[in-house]
């Protein structure tokens, strides 16, 4: 069986490559995140593949220089071209649509085009499946459960905790939150930066670590610059980095959740086995189950997170632990592998 993965190289597609090779498949990345997809059909033909597995619409589709009526043509030319001789079309929906909201009603286009031609669908949680259908239409109705692993932690080089806390200047007695990822508006990054700074700098550290391409995040960084408990790396952490962070930590801290179908945040928690603080929205609860600590209130949720960080305990922090590391297994890259051979069978059956 051969498989062709569109796009990027990315961790996820990465863990998702690697363990569908070692299940005896013939998997392979296309190219990188941000190809214009119209452009290589022909290419992606002649690699003759059984299964054409399609991730996010926006690193397939670059159109700044397109009209939108051009690149929804595009992509509903191109789509069944795909499958013109004989691969069958999965996608991956891992949100609803893209973070970036700036051309919305043109992404609701595409990602529906997506929908009308991939011939399986496949969801991470149960719980994103409903929502999913609710949202788009999909005429070919096959739909498949295959959950977002997380990332191996042996990648993580070990270091004592009070290392990565010297090394990162912070107090070895503080309570330190580490939040990963982008600087975007949808994860509130200035509202959680603006928390710290009412803070005790003694006491609570924010370690933020992420892509910084957006006019707003350099707002959040020069924001953060006068806070003295907010420390943020820019760009994509190494991982020397990683581990000094999650090493100094006590528990992951995000903001963002109420309008994610999937979020890799919670999967970070299962790498590291580090408990997270975050909205309970229901994608990190089917993930986290009791290891998650709910801000409640999302429209206003300053007020709450202050108080979760008044109550703030390391140690039953530290018991959440155990709870994460016993209930990660569905979430297995081999055992989400073996479920995906078994979804391709099933679809080149029929």
């Amino acid at each position: 069986m051969k498989v062709v993965l569109l796009t990027g190289r990315v961790p996820y597609n990465l863990c998702q490559e690697q363990s569908l090779c070692e299940m005896g498949i013939e998997a392979q990345i296309f190219m990188d995140w941000g190809i214009h997809l119209p452009d290589h059909v022909e290419e992606i033909l002649q690699l003759k593949p059984d299964i054409i597995h399609l991730q996010w619409p926006e690193s397939l589709c670059r159109y700044k220089d397109l009209s939108d009526e051009s690149v929804l043509k595009a992509f509903t030319e191109c789509l069944p071209k795909l499958k013109s001789r004989g691969a069958k079309l999965f996608w991956t929906m891992h949100n609803l649509l893209p973070h970036d909201r700036s051309r919305e009603a043109l992404w609701r286009k595409v990602y529906q085009a997506f929908a009308a031609e991939c011939d399986v669908c496949c969801h991470h949680s149960v719980w994103g499946r409903e929502v999913v259908l609710r949202s788009y239409t999909f005429p070919h109705q096959r739909h498949e459960l295959l959950r977002h692993g997380y990332v191996d932690p042996a990648a993580t080089a070990s270091i004592e905790r009070s290392a990565a806390r010297d090394r990162l200047g912070i107090p070895p007695t503080a309570h330190v939150f580490v939040s990963f990822g982008g600087l975007r508006p949808d994860k509130r990054s200035l509202e959680l930066v603006r928390v710290f700074r009412d803070r005790d700098p003694d006491k609570d550290f924010l370690l933020f670590g992420g892509l910084s391409n957006l006019v707003y995040a350099r707002e959040v960084i020069e924001e953060a610059k006068s806070v003295p408990n907010v420390i943020i790396r820019e760009g994509w952490l190494s991982d020397e980095m990683v581990s000094h962070y999650v090493h100094a930590g006590d528990a992951f801290l995000y903001l963002h959740g109420e309008n994610h179908l999937t979020s890799g945040a919670p999967h970070l928690s299962q790498t590291h086995l580090l408990p997270q603080i975050t909205f309970d929205y229901p994608y990190a609860r089917e993930v986290l189950g009791t290891a998650l600590t709910p801000i409640l209130g999302n429209r206003n949720p300053e007020t709450a997170l202050h108080q979760i960080l008044d109550d703030f305990d390391p140690e039953q922090m530290r018991g959440q632990r155990e709870v994460i590391e016993q209930s990660r297994h569905p979430w297995n890259w081999r055992e989400i592998a073996s479920e995906t051979r078994i979804a391709y069978e099933r679809a080149l059956s029929t």
